[in-house]
Formats: structure tokens, sequence, C-alpha cells
């Protein structure tokens, strides 16, 4: 077993990315999807835009490029108002 020098650092990075999230809120919906209720499709993205979101995603750890890809339309969507 190999033991790993604590990064502090990295763990106030942590606390401060819980914190901001749990800070931020959210709401609770009726609507719980099911695996049904995802569809998958094809994205066709320049490689120029996927590294515009890979250096979005370094700002948040832990945040996949599917689940920021699906943040940015929900945004995108509420701004227009057709939610």
């Amino acid at each position: 077993m190999t033991v790993k020098k604590k990064n502090e650092e990295n763990d106030q990075v942590l606390d401060e990315l819980r914190y901001a999230i749990i800070s931020k809120g959210g709401s609770v919906t009726d609507d719980v999807l099911t695996e049904q209720d995802w569809k998958k499709i094809t994205l066709r993205i320049s490689s120029e835009m996927l590294k515009k979101i890979k250096t979005a995603l370094t700002q948040r750890p832990g945040l996949t490029r599917n689940a920021w890809i699906l943040e940015a339309i929900h945004e995108k969507i509420n701004r227009d108002g057709k939610d």
C-alpha cells in the first residue's frame, strides 16, 4: 500500500467547492428522470470549442463534460425564456 502526503491546498479547494455548491442551493423537482427518459445524441463540435470547454472544466473540478454541456443548454433555454 502506498501512503501519500495529504495535499492541504487541494483539500482547501475542494472545501471551497463544496461550500459554493451548498450555498448555491437548488430546488427539488417532481420530475424524476429515469434511464428511459434520457436520449443519446451525436453532437458535432469544433476542436476549438472542445478546447474552450476543457478550459472551463478546469474551473469546475468533478463536473463532467456532458454535465457542463447540459448545464449550458439549460442556461440558454432559461435565458431565452423557453423553459
